[in-house]
């Protein structure tokens, strides 16, 4: 019987714990966080960056960890203005960046955002990596983002793409 029960309670403890890794619970200086992460993307898929200005601080700064080919890493690091302008020429095509496995730390006024994504020019997969998103609370209390890294592997092969995508903090 002893038996029995410690079956009974490892096999509850494994199915609680698989439920808890599917569906993260989100405190709500999480959601504010995120919210500003989403924010960007959304602008991003809009070419709308009016509101940038109140996501980012004056200072940004954008770094990009490229692999373009096997064992030649390289470290780039951007002007916020040029992204700013880039994402915000009027197109035809929709610029997305879904995300997924997303992972946020805070610690005071602090935050890290820690994120997969797949970027895509219309229905055209380009590239996959992290997204690592560093935000700072001000004294208004607002979240803004203070500097942005990402990596970026080129090529399906590379990527591992989830069946559903994250695209606003509706889908968490």
């Amino acid at each position: 019987m002893n038996r029995f029960l410690a079956i009974a309670a490892l096999i509850l403890c494994a199915a609680s714990s698989a439920t808890a890794q599917k569906k993260t619970k989100w405190s709500a200086e999480q959601k504010e966080v995120l919210s500003v992460v989403f924010d960007m993307f959304e602008g991003m898929r809009k070419a709308d960056t009016t509101g940038y200005h109140k996501m980012f601080t004056p200072n940004a700064q954008l770094h990009t960890v490229m692999d373009r080919e096997a064992g030649k890493e390289s470290l780039r690091s951007d002007d916020m203005t040029k992204f700013f302008e880039a994402m915000a020429k009027p197109r035809e095509i929709i610029y997305d960046e879904p995300l997924w496995d997303i992972k946020v730390e805070i610690d005071g006024r602090l935050a890290q955002v820690w994120t997969k994504y797949a970027f895509f020019a219309g229905d055209k997969f380009s590239h996959c990596g992290i997204d690592a998103f560093l935000l700072f609370k001000d004294k208004d209390g607002y979240w803004k983002i203070f500097e942005l890294v990402d990596t970026r592997h080129f090529g399906e092969e590379n990527c591992q793409l989830p069946k559903k995508f994250l695209r606003a903090l509706s889908d968490l």
